[in-house]
């Protein structure tokens, strides 16, 4: 007969939650290569601008692969947006999907889709996926209009929609979109990912039992809370920088650190056009910036280094905006500049080049032209550190 499977102890141990971690970062990374191999679009085919991770029951990440840190960061804010708004609809093998900034998103071509992790009638995490998908809509092609000043330009936008489940594959209305075809064979091979994702979990909870993977997860969250503490009590008091962009308008930002705990103030004005960032991307921002300062080695990146931290952004202003507030460039732009800030403000680094280059293209097919869409990102240079 074939033994009974070993069961994990609920206990710490550094051992136990650094394999833990290696596994259930191992599933985060075959989410992601899945998805690359069945998507259509050259942008998560092969820019692969898209992320994968794993959360615990609540929302709160647990473990991701090395994939987009403005993605990762903010990917808790819609999982905990779903928790809210669909609690109550969440049965076992059904997929959601939400790009919604208001709720966790950060700009409408970046697709999220989620999927509850059961055991029995029990949930215990979740897995998701967020892709750039080329166009989603909107005034321009590729989604991204320079001079939108209104969510509506910006194109197609839902929030926590059932995509798939018993009934099969139900996409949203694609009407307005470029790439229709497109468009729906990659949030299918999002489903697909995610329920990859669920299976990689269900074969390592029937391993360690539900007990020894939530405790697990606990862990994983603890030691990272127990890190940021180290990092935050070795770097008393007021750290502030002023990042100012091409138009003139300022990001300033004050770090308040004392007893291991910080309180990071944000004070950025709301920005005319679409140079507005939501919330969960000013946390990713944040998280990002924990884990560059934490020098040691951590088994996994998670939210349990934001426990310690406070995040206070001014109301209404860029990175908090509110409906109808115009967000397409704020993800790719304010982000990177709320990091520049961060860094500099503790004496990290210099700044970096502060932008990700956005280059989009097509027809939206007048006049009986056919329509085509392109949207490419272009890398750039990092600013030096204080080690070399």
């Amino acid at each position: 007969n074939r033994p009974a499977p070993r069961r994990s102890s609920t206990a710490f141990d550094p051992i136990q939650t650094a394999v833990f971690a290696a596994r259930i970062m191992a599933i985060a990374e075959e989410m992601g290569e899945h998805l690359a191999r069945l998507a259509r679009s050259v942008s998560i085919r092969e820019r692969r601008d898209f992320s994968a991770a794993v959360f615990d029951c609540d929302g709160h990440l647990i473990a991701n692969a090395p994939h987009v840190p403005v993605h990762l960061g903010a990917m808790g804010e819609t999982v905990r947006g779903l928790l809210r708004d669909r609690g109550d609809d969440l049965q076992p093998g059904t997929a959601w999907a939400s790009n919604d900034p208001y709720c966790g998103g950060s700009h409408l071509p970046d697709i999220t889709v989620i999927r509850p992790v059961h055991a029995g009638a029990t949930r215990v995490a979740f897995v998701a996926v967020r892709g750039h998908h080329v166009d989603v809509g909107g005034s321009t092609p590729g989604s991204m209009p320079p001079a939108s000043t209104h969510i509506e330009h910006e194109g197609l936008r839902f929030r926590n929609i059932p995509l798939a489940g018993p009934d099969g594959f139900t996409p949203p209305c694609l009407d307005g979109t470029r790439s229709p075809h497109e468009l729906r064979a990659d949030l299918l091979a999002q489903v697909a990912a995610v329920q990859r994702g669920d299976d990689g979990l269900q074969g390592l909870i029937e391993g360690m039992g539900v007990d020894g993977f939530t405790a697990q997860m606990r862990h994983a969250l603890d030691a990272a809370e127990r890190a940021t503490t180290r990092l935050l009590t070795g770097m008393p008091g007021v750290h502030a920088a002023t990042e100012v962009l091409d138009d003139g308008t300022p990001i300033a930002v004050t770090m308040t650190v004392a007893n291991g705990r910080a309180t990071i103030a944000i004070d950025a004005p709301p920005h005319p056009g679409n140079l507005n960032a939501p919330s969960a991307v000013a946390r990713a921002g944040v998280l990002y910036v924990l884990r560059c300062l934490i020098d040691e080695p951590l088994p996994l990146l998670n939210e349990g280094s934001l426990r310690r931290v406070q995040i206070e952004s001014t109301p209404g202003g860029m990175f908090d905006p509110q409906y109808p507030t115009a967000v397409a460039g704020g993800n790719v732009e304010c982000s990177q500049r709320l990091v520049d800030a961060l860094l500099r403000a503790v004496g990290a680094q210099a700044a970096s080049q502060g932008t990700m280059n956005n280059l989009a293209m097509g027809e939206s097919g007048e006049n009986g032209a056919r329509p085509w869409d392109y949207y490419e990102t272009m890398a750039g240079g990092m600013g030096a550190h204080r080690h070399g």
